[in-house]
């Protein structure tokens, strides 16, 4: 205490909470492991840390405090000088002890007091050194702030309870240098990083959680991306090669060797390379040759079939220029029974005459024509003439 007041009954209430029990005990901690203590435990113990503390010092500060009792009391609204700081004594309503706690809302009658000794248990617990010594044995807490030119570290650690294994480590951690700052949590087998660098940004955990709307910008390419709810709004999706990637705004997918059980589509449907490709889209499958449609399939082609007296619908098959088929034979049947065996068109020539006259003689022309697969594809041996007459 380095001044006193006196402020009587020039106060609005006071209560006097009386004086705790005397003192009996002085412990001094010197680390997490190692306390100096003097005294018993009839009464109140006075704590405090002091890394250079000794058993001499432990009783000295004893022989001096020995037996105080401590005053508790509130006092309310005191009229007291402006000067007073905490550490003061002060006599009020004739109760005489040390200002512990001083309010002030401003009108300049602070409340002054000295907590009572639920509140001083709450804030100082009472143990003996041998309880204090058991429970760092099982759990320790360490603080460390180093500083260097280029460095500042700051790391709460603690160590909980011990198993028959080990103890299960727990800290967190702040590492900031001059290009990057790093944070840190360890919980046991748990860990979750943040590291930040000029131009990155490196976050690791088991699970991460954002809360509210994200937005990602000014990123390799144009336009932005944000995260709201259930909702992942962006321009293109694409793989790191871009060979796959999904156009949102047009729609169009484009992928590299696509493997689906089943696919429903609307729209158009590209397939082939940059000069040869088809198009699906309305029923209709189109090819085309540099841009330009070669011909198309559809399924809207209609005849009226006079053997049957009404109309068939299937297959309509278009060609800008030609019409190829390739293979070594084509099968045909008269029915649409796929169960039904078909058979397959002729290849070869088939041969023939016209006759006619010429002077009143009878003469003929032969001919021969020649199919594949059952398709006529040409003459064999055309305007070649025969004279019966000459035969004759």
């Amino acid at each position: 205490m380095s001044d006193k007041f006196y402020v009587g009954r020039d106060l609005t209430g006071f209560e006097d909470n009386g004086k705790t029990r005397p003192v009996s005990r002085v412990t001094l901690a010197i680390d997490d492991d190692n306390v100096i203590t003097a005294g018993d435990d009839s009464g109140y113990e006075i704590t405090a840390t002091c890394p250079h503390a000794t058993q001499e010092m432990a009783e000295a500060i004893l022989a001096k405090l020995k037996g105080y009792r401590y005053q508790m009391y509130t006092a309310e609204a005191a009229n007291i000088d402006p000067a007073a700081e905490l550490g003061d004594a002060v006599t009020a309503d004739g109760v005489y002890g040390v200002i512990s706690r001083l309010s002030d809302d401003g009108g300049g009658y602070p409340d002054i007091t000295a907590p009572g000794e639920t509140e001083l248990e709450d804030e100082y617990p009472i143990e003996g050194p041998m309880t204090r010594r058991f429970k760092k044995s099982l759990a320790k807490t360490n603080s460390r702030i180093s500083k260097q030119s280029d460095e500042i570290n700051l790391k709460i650690e603690e160590l909980g309870k011990q198993s028959s294994e080990a103890l299960e480590q727990k800290y967190s951690e702040i590492d900031q240098k001059i290009d990057s700052i790093k944070l840190s949590v360890v919980n046991g087998e748990g860990q979750s990083t943040l590291s930040l660098k000029a131009g990155e940004t490196e976050l690791s955990s088991a699970t991460i959680v954002f809360s509210g709307f994200v937005t990602f910008t000014d990123l390799s390419t144009s336009g932005k991306t944000t995260i709201s709810g259930g909702n992942l709004t962006t321009d293109i999706i694409q793989d790191q090669k871009k060979k796959n990637n999904w156009n949102l705004n047009t729609g169009e997918l484009v992928t590299n060797g696509m493997t689906a059980n089943s696919i429903t589509a609307n729209g158009t449907f590209r397939c082939g390379t940059d000069s040869l490709y088809i198009y699906l889209q309305n029923g209709k499958m189109e090819g085309y040759r540099n841009d330009s449609r070669v011909g198309f399939i559809d399924y809207t082609a209609a005849m009226e079939d006079y053997d049957i007296g009404r109309a068939r619908y299937g297959i309509q098959m278009q060609a800008d220029g030609v019409v190829r088929i390739s293979s070594p034979k084509i099968s045909v049947s008269d029915t649409s029974d796929i169960g039904v065996t078909t058979t397959h068109g002729y290849t070869g020539g088939a041969y023939g005459t016209i006759e006619t006259y010429k002077n009143g003689n009878k003469i003929g022309q032969a001919f021969g024509l020649r199919f594949v697969n059952g398709l006529c594809v040409g003459l064999i041996k055309p305007n070649t003439f025969y004279d019966w007459t000459a035969e004759a």
